[in-house]
């Protein structure tokens, strides 16, 4: 039988983060307290006093602070308490400003407005480079020891190799994530902004729905990538008021098919997944959507939940041709759509965490 120490939850990796913006810090705490227990800090004073009686294993710091510049916070966070990792905020996207945070010891850099999926995956991202410094650090100490240790070190050292080689690729997949994010909010704002908040509902309803936690921060970094396709429709289709015509159309439905040559065959389970969404996001769970005319659990799960988020927060948001619909009515068309267009399943859920998947839009 088991002890309760043995069947108790892994202990939540500890946060701290400084801003003193309430709206950033609540935007902060959303994002991660599903997997790290977050502090909250207005100031930089405060942080100090949290820091002083609590650790952390990453510390998120704002630059720009109306007492003193965040940099003095990290330079100290670095000196005094090496075992915490760091990442910068900034709203300004100044080169000089990153290379001095990198050379305070910042293992992450954020230029605000951020995301969510941006923001998890930038701190997953900073935990995961920090835990291979530290490692490397022991194995040095180890080698300065006697000669078991330094047969430790050494048999560890290509597993090492490896980690940093993985490190390296997460990254890689985090810049690939921003610059199509980018794209598409360089296409089209609305559209932009749109991806982001419905990220965030489909995180939410894919975490009821009993995806692990891993599978919930991959859809909602991959989320985003759902309408990448449409850096390839002409502005006319994409922001004309009118309604559609059958070649229009068809050229916005094209989007799907774009989107996912643009990110299929990828070795990233990420894009693999994006890929997945963008052909997948249009088909009904009565097989009459597109591209593909799939239904029911034909579609990938991923591919379902964002169809409810997408259509929700669509609703929800001012569009060329209509104004926003209110939550009552937003929630009425997609009831009225359970079964035929939407996953009934998908729908119940978001229903059930109504509330928390409006405040996400922010």
């Amino acid at each position: 039988m088991a002890t309760p120490a043995e069947t108790a939850a892994p202990q939540k990796q500890r946060v701290l983060a400084t801003d003193d913006r309430p709206e950033v810090l609540r935007l902060i705490e959303r994002s991660l307290s599903e997997r790290y227990s977050c502090r909250l800090a207005g100031s930089t004073g405060e942080a100090r006093e949290m820091l002083a009686a609590e650790s952390f294993q990453l510390a998120l710091c704002d630059i720009q602070m109306p007492a003193e510049s965040g940099m003095v916070l990290v330079e100290e966070i670095a000196r005094e308490h090496p075992e915490t990792a760091i990442v910068m905020a900034t709203g300004i996207d100044d080169p000089a400003v990153a290379e001095d945070a990198f050379r305070l010891g910042a293992h992450g850099y954020l230029v605000k407005p951020f995301w969510s999926g941006q923001l998890l995956i930038t701190a997953a991202n900073a935990l995961r480079q920090h835990e291979l410094e530290l490692a490397e650090r022991r194995r040095h100490e180890a080698l300065l020891g006697g000669a078991e240790e330094k047969a430790e070190a050494l048999r560890h050292e290509l597993i090492e190799a490896q980690r940093r080689a993985m490190a390296d690729l997460q990254a890689s997949r985090q810049e690939t994530v921003e610059r199509l994010a980018r794209a598409i909010e360089m296409h089209d704002p609305e559209t932009g902004r749109h991806v982001h908040r419905m990220a965030s509902i489909a995180a939410l309803v894919g975490s009821d729905l009993g995806l692990d936690a891993d599978r919930v921060l991959l859809l909602r970094a991959a989320a985003p990538m759902h309408d990448v396709g449409k850096i390839a429709t002409p502005d006319g289709v994409l922001r004309k008021q009118d309604e559609l015509t059958a070649d229009e159309r068809s050229r916005m439905e094209t989007h799907t098919t774009v989107g996912y040559e643009i990110l299929r065959d990828s070795r990233s389970e990420l894009l693999r997944m994006a890929a997945e969404i963008a052909l997948a996001h249009h088909e009904w769970f009565d097989g009459s959507g597109y591209p593909r005319g799939l239904s029911g659990e034909e579609i990938p799960l991923e591919g379902r939940i964002v169809a409810v988020a997408d259509v929700f927060d669509a609703l929800l948001s001012d569009r060329p041709y209509r104004g926003a619909k209110s939550v009552a009515e937003a929630t009425e068309l997609i009831a009225s759509e359970r079964g035929t267009h939407f996953d009934p399943a998908v729908v119940d859920v978001l229903f059930e965490r109504l509330d928390e998947a409006v405040r996400l839009r922010g």
